[in-house]
């Protein structure tokens, strides 16, 4: 505002600020915006963990979601591609929780909305802290498929159909070996689960001391917004103050972009309300 006024009203009888001096506080607030905007953050950006079960069709992920959820929360079925959304549920042991995600077979992609189902459930594995490797325990082998930060935790299903060689063989591969509709083998993987969860102390601690959540968007707004300051507090010491002044702009409306809010009327409102102009 004390820009507006210098470029717009210096004619009016009103105390001028020098834009070189208004240079420091724009450095500092575009340090506090960086801040919020850093990689280092992302652990603040949401505090319950997520648990993403993916695998091929038919392997089982949606009746082991049912079950960990302790209800009928997916349409199970033996039919190919049944799961289409990306389905998620409020899970928890005792002082482990997590919001458990269900997703498209990673093996179908015959149609349009197959391709659609694969994109949604790559985005759910990007977000993940913990991802269950289903595999049918018939079909055996597990891929070597990276999955950047999260913890992998295989799972062989249908171990009450499956013989003692495919049952040998998903011991090999360290999977843990369940049998959703009975339940067998649910108990040791959600306790593997629940330490898997509880195990990263330092980024859980950091998301529940974290003033803020931050969206993904949000911290590109706050990136774009830190440039822009850090281009005007240059320009506010060096260059005509107009061009600091339009730095300063394309800042303010990534910031009230975060809200959505149009940045033009605040700024005049201020000036009006602060200063003695325009009698």
């Amino acid at each position: 505002a004390p820009l507006e006024l210098a470029l717009d009203f210096s004619d009016q009888d009103v105390e001028i600020v020098s834009p070189p001096d208004h240079a420091a506080r724009v450095r500092a607030l575009a340090v506090e915006l960086e801040a919020f905007a850093a990689p280092g953050r992302g652990a603040a950006r949401r505090t319950q963990r997520r648990v993403v079960l993916r695998g091929p069709a038919n392997a089982g992920k949606s009746t082991l979601f049912n079950a960990l959820l302790r209800r009928e929360a997916a349409i199970a079925s033996p039919l190919r591609g049944t799961t289409r959304d990306v389905l998620a549920g409020a899970w928890a042991r005792g002082d482990a929780a997590a919001w458990l995600v269900d997703t498209a077979g990673d093996d179908v992609d015959e149609r349009e909305v197959d391709r659609l189902a694969a994109a949604a459930r790559r985005r759910a594995e990007a977000e993940a802290d913990v991802v269950l490797e289903v595999r049918d325990a018939r079909r055996r082998g597990y891929p070597e498929i990276p999955r950047g930060g999260a913890t992998v935790l295989r799972v062989a299903t249908f171990a009450d159909l499956a013989g003692p060689a495919d049952l040998a063989a998903a011991a090999a591969d360290d999977a843990f070996v369940v049998a959703a509709p009975s339940g067998v083998g649910l108990d040791a993987l959600e306790a593997k689960l629940a330490r898997a969860l509880l195990g990263d102390r330092g980024a859980q601690e950091a998301a529940d001391d974290a003033p803020f959540l931050v969206t993904d968007r949000a911290a590109g707004l706050f990136a774009d917004a830190a440039t822009a300051l850090k281009r005007g507090a240059e320009a506010l010491e060096t260059l005509p103050p107009e061009l600091g002044a339009s730095d300063l702009r394309v800042a303010l409306r990534a910031l009230r972009d975060v809200v959505g809010d149009d940045a033009a009327d605040p700024v005049l409102d201020r000036i009006f309300r602060d200063f003695c102009i325009g009698k």
